[in-house]
């Protein structure tokens, strides 16, 4: 956090104003727009959550067990069947049942405690629309699935119109360029047949036919040096648009992995934020009932002789707590 802005990587990902709003309700406003972007700061943090969570999860099997024991079973059973005989309370025995309560009831207390604090900071979590998250996350998934899609095709023309671009420049550079047009243009023999017949001018006929082949000869340089020049500027272009190709696939691979790893944290961000709403609704049943509970507990541990039936409800009351505790693993 920076100043009145949330940074993460290097980029901000929401803004706030002080007294109207914390950091943590931008965040959460940022992730409503969908302009919040995972990143590992993020990540790291959905890891202490979890492991908060983990800490929370062994703290209150810990107490819920605790409770349970301070308030034990066998003792019960004893006091029942000594009221059922009709044998009187000795002190000794009132003695010890006071203590298990007094036990029973600091263990409540610092389970009480711990579920308050466990609750603010359950109500501090960031509450994302992750429908709308994850519908914007799949939407450039598929839209860069669809793009990447002709790619391969590409490619593959591209290259195999590389590989006839050098095939015709291998065949120019074994015949040394020059001699690529042979056949093409007409023959020394036919030249000296064609002007036989121009005589009367006294034209000499083996000059004529020494400037045609030199002539020819230059014209079949320069046509091949021509084809030759378009060939290198043809295959040039081929060598980018594949290599474009080629690096538009990388990068859309790279953007592809990392949506699909965003996409498995947002999981893990609603697995966990359904767990901690879990926990909340167990939270706040124990809070609300406990009250009922230490009453109970404080006129037991003031009445003389124990009174057998709020003993028996109070018993009964510590064991649904414990399965309650128990459920919310």
């Amino acid at each position: 956090m920076q100043g009145n802005v949330v940074v993460l990587n290097n980029m901000v990902v929401a803004a706030y104003v002080p007294g109207l709003e914390s950091a943590e309700q931008a965040m959460s406003k940022a992730w409503q727009r969908g302009t919040f972007k995972f990143s590992l700061p993020l990540e790291n943090s959905l890891k202490r959550t979890a492991d908060f969570m983990q800490r929370n999860n062994d703290r209150l099997r810990a107490l819920s067990y605790a409770l349970s024991a301070d308030f034990e079973p066998g003792t019960l059973d004893e006091i029942l069947k000594y009221q059922v005989a009709g044998r009187p309370w000795n002190e000794n025995e009132l003695e010890v049942i006071v203590n298990q309560f007094d036990a029973g009831r600091d263990t409540l207390k610092e389970l009480i405690d711990f579920l308050q604090a466990t609750q603010v900071s359950m109500a501090s979590l960031p509450t994302p629309d992750l429908d709308a998250i994850r519908s914007k996350l799949t939407g450039e998934q598929a839209r860069i699935e669809q793009a990447r899609r002709p790619n391969a095709d590409i490619l593959q023309k591209k290259k195999a119109q590389l590989e006839s671009v050098n095939a015709a420049m291998d065949i120019l550079e074994k015949n040394n360029i020059e001699s690529v047009f042979n056949g093409l243009l007409p023959s020394e023999k036919d030249l000296k047949k064609a002007t036989s017949v121009v005589t009367a001018g006294q034209i000499d006929v083996e000059l004529v036919c020494v400037a045609l082949e030199k002539l020819s000869k230059g014209l079949e340089r320069s046509l091949a040096n021509m084809r030759y020049a378009s060939l290198i500027t043809e295959r040039q272009n081929l060598v980018n648009r594949i290599r474009d190709v080629e690096a538009t696939t990388r990068e859309q691979d790279v953007r592809l992995l990392e949506l699909a790893k965003q996409l498995g944290k947002l999981e893990e961000f609603g697995a966990l934020r359904e767990h901690s709403l879990n926990w909340q609704g167990i939270i706040t049943q124990v809070l609300v009932a406990q009250v009922a509970f230490s009453d109970e507990l404080a006129q037991i541990h003031n009445e003389r002789p124990l009174p057998l039936a709020k003993l028996s409800k109070v018993y009964a009351r510590v064991s649904d707590y414990h399965n309650q505790l128990q459920g919310g693993r």
